[in-house]
């Protein structure tokens, strides 16, 4: 799997659940690669947000070997502006077959490289094999 099959999975898991547009690089450096709007659940307001997705096919082979989130600095810099004056900046990463949610503080924490102990332990979702997408628009229906 890549970025491409990674977005592929979720925009198909999340049918029903969203509208998603993938932007493609061209948007700007630093956009990331998904913008959705869920609706409430109660038929309320929904809210919008971005998603920058990443995959990394390999853990490190020692697990006190920190593994860098790879964020290029203009999409750091654009997470890290946007998630100061409007929140719901998420960054989806899948690690092998782990995949983690990450707000934009956390996805710039990893970014500086962390052990797999904390990717386990700081996250707003964790799913091993599958991304339970139930809880993926739970918390992309809240915001943070």
């Amino acid at each position: 799997m890549n970025e491409t099959g990674l977005w592929r999975y979720v925009n198909r898991g999340m049918h029903g659940f969203w509208h998603a547009t993938r932007i493609e690089s061209s948007a700007g450096n630093g956009v990331p690669d998904i913008s959705f709007g869920v609706s409430s659940p109660e038929g309320g307001l929904g809210l919008n947000g971005f998603i920058e997705l990443k995959f990394i096919k390999d853990w490190p082979k020692r697990e006190d070997t920190p593994l860098v989130l790879p964020l290029r600095p203009e999409q750091k810099l654009w997470i890290e502006t946007r998630g100061s004056i409007a929140g719901n900046v998420w960054v989806l990463c899948r690690v092998e077959n782990d995949f983690f949610l990450f707000n934009d503080k956390q996805a710039l924490e990893a970014s500086r490289g962390r052990i797999q102990r904390w990717w386990f332990g700081q996250n707003f979702l964790y799913c091993c094999r599958q991304l339970d997408f139930r809880a993926l628009v739970k918390i992309l229906r809240e915001g943070y």
